[in-house]
């Protein structure tokens, strides 16, 4: 058999003679036969041989029967993917592989067009954003008031400029808009840098995000202030059930623990067996009350002092109160 360029092989392994439309050219080494186009082009439309698409300049026709190669029409076109050349248009959300000439999405790779009329991509890279109309890279310098480059981010999501939103302060190395409190993986909790500076600016134990614009960092109010929980960092006043861990700033519920004084809500432990927590929230011996060994934690989950009922008496060892049982008191007054 003598194929013809437009007639060939149906694969190496089967002779049976075949006449391709789809996406196919004849490939030429030991006889002709058909193969996938992939990063080729027809060398002409009555010529199905299979020539190689140039991905700096060229792509594959897509019409029926005139799949050969053409230029990058206005650069507003790519190939499909990196392995193969077929003509894509390229839309407001994607642009043009610099090296592998693929269409790919802006987000792939954080990027831009090059130009107006140049959609090759280009990283936006940290100091820029996409600009939403033009789709080109801006750099954050570029803005004036109100929007100026400490107010002005990236999307969390499409990496387009926007103003940073009073839930989110601006990453200072990816230029990326992200939520005050991040959790749980990589933890994090932010406020704003400064009134007039949007970058985000790391929490400490004792600092707390205003619960307002402008959402910077303030230190804990005369002690009375803690973080909201331990994964959000807006600041809270101390609630009279609560008292603000000294590790973490976080507001967390009593319990085991007291008010360091009465003007500082920082969390101290009461010594179990010979303190307990008072109607101040202070932690106070049971030597120093009235009746003091008639005096009991409420459970073994609450140090709040407690007088011991009837039923019950003081553990020695941990100053619980629990039922008598097999035990009794050491005496009426103890």
């Amino acid at each position: 058999m003598t194929a013809s360029v437009t007639n060939a092989r149906k694969t190496t392994s089967d002779a049976t003679c075949e006449i391709k439309t789809d996406e196919s050219c004849v490939k030429t080494d030991t006889f002709k036969y058909w193969v996938a186009a992939g990063k080729n082009a027809w060398t002409g439309n009555a010529d199905k041989t299979c020539l190689a698409v140039s991905a700096a300049t060229n792509c594959r026709k897509t019409t029926t029967n005139q799949l050969t190669s053409q230029a990058f029409g206005n650069n507003t076109t790519g190939w499909a993917t990196a392995n193969d050349a077929k003509c894509t248009a390229i839309t407001n959300t994607n642009c043009r592989n610099a090296t592998t000439s693929a269409t790919e999405l802006f987000t792939l790779a954080d990027s831009a067009w090059t130009l107006n009329n140049d959609y090759t991509c280009v990283a936006t890279g940290t100091s820029n954003c996409r600009d939403s109309s033009t789709k080109l890279s801006v750099a954050f310098s570029s803005f004036t008031a109100p929007d100026t480059a400490s107010k002005k981010g990236k999307k969390t999501s499409g990496l387009e400029c926007e103003t940073t939103p009073n839930t989110q302060c601006k990453n200072a190395t990816s230029g990326k808009n992200e939520d005050f409190d991040i959790t749980p993986a990589s933890p994090r909790y932010q406020a704003w840098t400064s009134t007039d500076n949007y970058t985000c600016l790391a929490l400490s134990s004792t600092t707390c995000r205003k619960d307002g614009t402008p959402f910077d960092a303030i230190a804990f109010a005369d002690a009375k202030t803690g973080w909201t929980s331990s994964t959000n960092g807006k600041c809270r006043t101390t609630q009279a059930t609560e008292c603000r861990n000294a590790t973490t700033g976080a507001n967390e519920a009593l319990a085991k623990k007291a008010w360091t004084s009465a003007d500082s809500f920082v969390c101290s432990n009461v010594a179990q067996g010979a303190n307990c927590r008072d109607s101040n929230k202070l932690s106070v011996t049971f030597a120093s009350l009235t009746n003091p060994n008639k005096m009991a934690w409420t459970s073994a989950d609450e140090a709040l002092c407690l007088e011991t009922i009837n039923a019950n008496c003081r553990n020695r060892g941990t100053g619980i109160s629990e039922a008598l049982g097999l035990k009794a008191r050491t005496s009426n007054t103890d």
